[in-house]
Parts: structure tokens; C-alpha cells; sequence
């Protein structure tokens, strides 16, 4: 008989692989929940290196996103120069503010009461 999990050929009446140990004489339920539990082993080490190869993937993106960032001279204050689309022309300068508007909130006299 062969044995399922290395593919050693045993003798006709071995109960247990004489390579690794497994139990050689199975009925249909358990060679069903064999296979079954080998299929729930094989998607799991799947996920696990997908969810290994996003967070590599992460972690690269933002080492290169902080590293252009750097190299451009952090983030824009108070103006940008844009280059313009027209030929032979100059940048032109673009007003940039980081505050927010907030416009004061009126509150009538009765409802401070």
C-alpha cells in the first residue's frame, strides 16, 4: 500500500508508513478529512504569504513616497511653482496656505442667554 503523505510503498499489511509514521489503514471518512485539512493547510500558508508580500510591498512604498518627499524639499509652504503649459514661458507661482478658512459663527444675543 502507499502511503499518502510521502509516497513510500509499504508492505500489504502495514497499518503505519514505515517513513512517516501515518496511519496506512483508512476508511473513506478519514481519507476525505485528510485531504480536507491538507487543502485548509495549503490556503492558509497561501494567505499567509500574500499578507507577508502586501506588507513588504507597503512598507517600500512608503520608505520611496518619504524618501521623494525628502529629496523635494519636504511639504509646500506658502507657494508652489507650476510650470506653465504654454511654450518659452515662466512658472507661475501659485499661492498655497495650509490654514483653514474659518469664517467667525454669529450667534444672536438671545440664544447666548
Amino acid at each position: 500500500m502507499q502511503c499518502f503523505s510521502c509516497g513510500h510503498k509499504n508492505t500489504g499489511g502495514a497499518i503505519h508508513c514505515l517513513k512517516c509514521g501515518l496511519k496506512l489503514d483508512l476508511n473513506a471518512d478519514e481519507i476525505q478529512q485528510y485531504y480536507a485539512q491538507k487543502v485548509r493547510d495549503e490556503k492558509k500558508t497561501a494567505a499567509e504569504f500574500h499578507a507577508r508580500r502586501l506588507l513588504l510591498f507597503s512598507i517600500v512604498f512608503l520608505v520611496i513616497a518619504t524618501t521623494f518627499m525628502v529629496m523635494a524639499g519636504g511639504v509646500a509652504k506658502e507657494s508652489s511653482y507650476i510650470p506653465s503649459a504654454a511654450l518659452n514661458s515662466e512658472f507661475v507661482k501659485v499661492p498655497y496656505d495650509v490654514r483653514p478658512v474659518i469664517k467667525p459663527l454669529f450667534i444672536p444675543e438671545e440664544a447666548k442667554r
